[in-house]
């Protein structure tokens, strides 16, 4: 498919940078929102960086910033503070809906009270509480939207018990939910898996105007 626009938040995470790097090697043009420039050491053409993020804009500072492109995608992780990662979901709903941006895609994790089939919980559920209750308020708020098309990635399970670090391990697959079902994605390839879903609904999209 030819050259898309993309908007990427979080681009500092782990998830945000192999997003960032798979992005720019299909071609993509790629806008992406850190506080701290100097943390993106990527030079490309194709690359713009915008200092600040969507905890530093208002709702018309990032549909302004979102008009023109074709896919947003959150990269933010919601254990570094739960309830920021709710707060920034329902931000980028109200810009994406806004700048009419066709398709957004967020990342998570898994909550304690997961029913997927298989799905490990934490040995210490209390300690991953915050992190679950931020998972279940962000995926219901991407629910209720019927103006764009939404996808959520996250791991879909937790391997052992909590450590000194507060942090459980995870496993080796994410899932991508979407409003047609859930996707399973192994987590070495997540990126990549993560651009073909959205280089298809991009694709389509097209195909329909």
């Amino acid at each position: 498919m030819g050259t898309q626009k993309i908007a990427l938040f979080g681009a500092t995470s782990k998830v945000g940078q192999g997003i960032l790097n798979e992005a720019l090697s299909r071609g993509h043009r790629v806008t992406v929102f850190v506080r701290d420039p100097k943390k993106i050491p990527t030079s490309h053409s194709n690359l713009k960086v915008v200092k600040g993020d969507v905890f530093d804009f208002t709702k018309n500072d990032i549909t302004a910033h979102l008009k023109g492109h074709n896919v947003v995608i959150s990269g933010y992780e919601t254990m570094r503070n739960p309830k920021d990662h709710v707060i920034g979901t329902r931000t980028l709903i109200e810009g994406v809906k806004g700048a009419d941006v066709p398709h957004f895609i967020a990342f998570g994790h898994p909550g304690t009270d997961e029913r997927e089939p298989g799905a490990a919980i934490p040995g210490n559920p209390e300690g991953w509480k915050a992190v679950a209750k931020a998972q279940r308020e962000a995926i219901d708020a991407l629910k209720k939207e019927k103006t764009f098309h939404w996808g959520y990635a996250h791991y879909p399970e937790i391997t052992d018990e909590f450590g000194k670090s507060g942090k459980p391990a995870l496993g080796n697959e994410m899932t991508l939910i979407t409003p047609e079902g859930d996707h399973k994605i192994p987590f070495g390839n997540s990126a990549a898996r993560v651009l073909d879903e959205a280089e298809h609904l991009m694709e389509e999209h097209t195909d329909r105007e």
